[in-house]
């Protein structure tokens, strides 16, 4: 059984990393040339732009790569361990 234990792993991460890039970083609105706009930035770099006055919505799609993705999420899971 514990020849597959890397891959177990490995398919552990792939999963945390996704479900990790799905997550809400920030939410930002503004009022732009009269209309209210929203921003959703994701933890992967994805925004979605949407005006709420005339509905219509943006997709950025962020070029982070998943070994961007893997650093990130260790980066910041150091520093809830510091701030601890």
């Amino acid at each position: 059984m514990t020849q597959y234990k890397k891959l177990v792993e490995k398919r552990k991460l792939f999963l945390k990393v996704e479900a990790w890039s799905k997550e809400i970083k920030m939410i930002y609105g503004e009022r732009q040339e009269g209309d209210w706009v929203v921003t959703t930035t994701y933890n992967n770099g994805d925004e979605h732009i949407e005006n709420v006055s005339k509905k219509t919505k943006l997709i950025i799609k962020s070029n982070m790569s998943y070994e961007d993705m893997v650093d990130q999420i260790s980066r910041e899971e150091a520093d809830a361990i510091a701030w601890n």
